[in-house]
């Protein structure tokens, strides 16, 4: 059962996105749009951002969502780098901004996941995205590989198909 991200220029699909050795933030921004659009949908705007980098670029609409949802950041000098990398503390970012909204209604759960302790070896507690990375092992959205979390690591499309669909059953 492929999908297909309709506002994408080529023809890229589920499979082809799962084969990806890395992704880009467009597409991680497409694929977070189009998979939990009821979510997106009803999440708040709490924020305006105007990038400079994003006019004309086929995942503009996605990725203003996310921006307008705080789900996503632009860079310190107002661009979405559209075609830049994500590492996993990155993505750990996302999801810990986006389960408040994918979580609505079920805020004692959210509210435990905040405050559970995984052991995270490599992830020290001054890391950028310690707290992050903390939500997103502790509501199983993401996942440790051995004993390691692997911050710097950039994601795969795999990884980015897995951490969505878990966004997803959480959803529900």
């Amino acid at each position: 059962h492929t999908r297909c991200l309709s506002d994408w220029s080529s023809d890229v699909c589920s499979s082809d996105l799962e084969s990806a050795r890395t992704v880009t933030r467009a597409q991680v921004a497409a694929w977070f749009a189009l998979r939990l659009s009821g979510v997106v949908a009803h999440a708040p705007k709490r924020q305006t951002i105007v990038v400079t980098d994003l006019r004309g670029h086929w995942a503009a609409t996605s990725a203003q969502a996310l921006l307008d949802a705080a789900w996503m950041t632009a860079r310190p000098n107002h661009t979405f780098e559209p075609d830049g990398p994500l590492t996993r503390a990155d993505l750990a970012v996302i999801v810990a901004a986006a389960l408040p909204d994918v979580m609505a209604g079920r805020e004692a759960q959210l509210a435990r996941w905040r405050t559970a302790t995984p052991a995270l070896p490599d992830v020290r507690p001054e890391h950028r995205a310690f707290a992050a990375i903390r939500l997103a092992v502790a509501a199983g959205i993401m996942a440790s590989e051995g004993d390691q979390f692997a911050p710097g690591r950039l994601v795969s499309g795999a990884d980015l198909v897995a951490v969505v669909a878990r966004l997803e059953r959480a959803a529900r």
